[in-house]
């Protein structure tokens, strides 16, 4: 079987996807216009619509886009729209759209903000599609031009996506000290709502040096509301603690964590989200030589494959194949 790194290594990719926070509510008060309100709320609305059917989100904000006199506004909603592209396969129309909303930024003065939000939105993006290392560029200009005065929900957004990128690169300390920032928001801005995801942030770090007590501190905490978070969040957080178990060789309740991840993703309607968390369970399994149970998940696996293998980096595209011919050699062995 393969050993343990390899299988980090994809959940650990996949987490941070997982964590894709997108600035859904801005809480600046120095224009309290009717239209940022409304669109606010239609964000919020539609989170994680974006992800389980990006079409209708593209939808949604395209026909409010009718609706708002403010430019600004109408620029921000069009950033949601190359996201829900993005996140839709059509990456060509996105990028054109995070151009667009680019160019109006720099050739009319006084929109920073939006242009923070074009490059945490623009980070998000790359990183779907495995470029981690631009998608940082991105949170870092994104974070630069967010953390001023006054502060706003945006940059705790911006603040978690760049702390997930320092983990994925293997910088924790970096990471640590931006999930306690983001921490150090939510109190200041009196808003729990990305508390549980910061935590589970945490609680990744600490399970990387292999602190799983205090790991389990961040994770305890996020549990206690994490139940009221968005679909997007409750997912990352049982997929994040099933890897944790996993890392702790307690099997049994990984299985249990990924088995409620998968569900989630079922709920969501995300397939990507769904295939990992099988691919989990399925290594578990046969680790386990429980090999029916391995068998039933790892089937979907090859039909995944077959549909969105290019999804994966090679990295992780060598580790599901590895992982399914050895199953094919336990099963005969069997």
């Amino acid at each position: 079987f393969l050993s343990q790194p390899y299988m980090h290594k994809l959940i650990t990719t996949i987490i941070v996807m997982g964590l894709l926070v997108m600035s859904f509510v801005s809480c600046r008060q120095s224009k309290p216009q009717v239209d940022k309100l409304y669109v606010d709320s239609v964000i919020v609305a539609n989170r994680d619509v974006l992800f389980s059917n990006p079409s209708k989100a593209d939808s949604i904000f395209s026909q409010l886009q009718h609706e708002v006199t403010d430019s600004a506004e109408w620029y921000r909603l069009q950033l949601y729209r190359g996201t829900a592209l993005f996140r839709g396969g059509k990456t060509q129309q996105g990028h054109q759209i995070f151009n667009q909303v680019e160019h109006w930024c720099n050739t009319h003065a006084g929109n920073d903000y939006l242009l923070g939000l074009m490059w945490n939105h623009r980070g998000n993006a790359l990183l779907f599609m495995g470029n981690s290392r631009r998608a940082g560029q991105c949170y870092e200009r994104a974070f630069t031009l967010l953390n001023h005065d006054p502060k706003s929900k945006d940059l705790i957004a911006a603040t978690i996506n760049l702390a997930d990128n320092y983990m994925q690169a293997g910088h924790m300390p970096l990471a640590a000290e931006r999930y306690r920032y983001a921490l150090f928001l939510t109190d200041s801005l009196h808003d729990d709502t990305d508390r549980a995801s910061i935590c589970c942030g945490l609680g990744l770090v600490y399970m990387e040096l292999e602190n799983f007590n205090e790991a389990h501190h961040f994770f305890n905490i996020a549990a206690r509301d994490v139940a009221q978070r968005s679909l997007q969040t409750q997912h990352f957080y049982h997929f994040s603690l099933g890897n944790c178990y996993y890392l702790q060789g307690r099997y049994n309740e990984a299985l249990k964590s990924f088995k409620r991840a998968l569900h989630i993703g079922q709920q969501l309607g995300n397939n990507y989200l769904t295939e990992v968390c099988r691919i989990n369970l399925g290594e578990i399994y046969l680790m386990q030589d429980s090999l029916v149970q391995a068998q039933q998940q790892m089937q979907h696996t090859r039909h995944y494959l077959q549909r969105n293998g290019e999804m994966l980096s090679p990295e992780n595209l060598f580790y599901v194949k590895s992982l399914l011919a050895d199953l094919d050699i336990a099963q005969r062995k069997g």
